[in-house]
């Protein structure tokens, strides 16, 4: 997968500090793929980390998001 993910529907996000918050994320949202073990080891097998300044840490379900290449 691309260092970039981009939302192919609308989704939700979760705070990685707080599982309980929960973000709407519209369909076309662009944010950077966590792929380090420290912040993704604790993640279930259909969920990826994500993360964007306004948004900060997060995780997601993976099938909500294609890679993105391009600025």
């Amino acid at each position: 997968m691309s260092q970039f993910v981009m939302a192919k529907r609308d989704t939700f996000i979760n705070l990685m500090k707080n599982m309980d918050a929960e973000t709407a994320i519209p369909q076309g949202t662009r944010m950077f793929l966590i792929t380090s073990d420290k912040q993704t080891k604790y993640l279930e097998p259909d969920e990826i980390c994500v993360y964007t300044p306004e948004h900060g840490l997060n995780y997601t379900y993976k099938n909500d998001w294609e890679a993105w290449e391009g600025f």
